[in-house]
């Protein structure tokens, strides 16, 4: 494994989780599905349970912390998560670190610090991982791009984006009405497209590897997200980006 790795365990509706390795240093990003399913696919990646150093959650949402209670226990994890996502969280209280919504922490030579995103939960937050080694976006759950954090995620290397849906695929699908206007709204979840163009944006800032995350699985297909975002950076000239698609059944490494 490299000084820098940035890897989902998995990602998709019914679970999330994204770890992160800088130096000696072990980070999660949620912590969806089980616990049993999140150490079986650390240790497809040969690091241990123990080693991870703190979980950092993005929002409440069960597919994002439903392994965060059993974990944290089994392995004495120190969990960091906002305040307002705090309160609607079933979990030991020793375990967390309660931060206002914007906050910075170092561990050990790294430095993370979060970020507001618009999505419908408690509070949603995404976050920078600033290293001697480069420096990693993490933007899920979010119903549009605000400027603000366009411009904090250019300044990364490598980024992990939301590309939920396709437009029309979730217009025609089963879904009820209300659960696909929340979906399409400005605290739902970011649109092919939208993905697509921002991140045409971060490339030309320098951003060299992007994972496309948190793929739907019944409004999109990994094919159209991938294409929709290549298409795009192709156009620009920005084919030898390095562009992958998370997984929501396997590992995927970004770098």
């Amino acid at each position: 494994m490299s000084d820098l790795s940035v890897i989902t365990l998995y990602s998709g509706s019914k679970g999330n989780s994204i770890f992160v390795k800088a130096g000696n240093t072990c980070m999660l990003f949620d912590a969806g599905l089980t616990c049993s399913a999140l150490c079986s696919s650390l240790k497809e990646i040969n690091i241990a349970p123990e080693e991870i150093d703190a979980v950092f959650i993005t929002h409440e949402h069960s597919d994002h912390i439903s392994a965060l209670n059993v974990f944290s226990k089994r392995y004495d994890v120190p969990i960091h998560i906002t305040e307002p996502s705090a309160a609607g969280l079933r979990c030991d209280e020793k375990k967390l670190v309660i931060h206002d919504p914007l906050y910075s922490v170092s561990l050990n030579d790294c430095e993370i610090s979060s970020f507001i995103t618009p999505h419908d939960s408690h509070m949603s937050v995404g976050y920078v991982v600033r290293t001697d080694y480069g420096n990693v976006g993490i933007a899920t759950d979010l119903g549009f791009v605000p400027d603000e954090i366009t411009e904090t995620l250019s300044y990364c290397d490598s980024v992990v984006l939301e590309s939920n849906h396709d437009v029309e695929m979730l217009k025609r699908g089963p879904y009820p009405p209300a659960l696909k206007r929340r979906i399409l709204s400005k605290y739902g979840h970011l649109s092919n497209v939208c993905c697509a163009e921002t991140a045409a944006y971060l490339v030309t800032c320098g951003v060299k590897n992007i994972m496309l995350a948190h793929i739907s699985e019944h409004n999109n297909t990994p094919e159209f997200a991938y294409t929709e975002t290549r298409r795009r950076l192709d156009s620009i000239g920005y084919s030898f980006v390095n562009l992958q698609v998370a997984s929501a059944g396997r590992i995927t490494k970004l770098i």
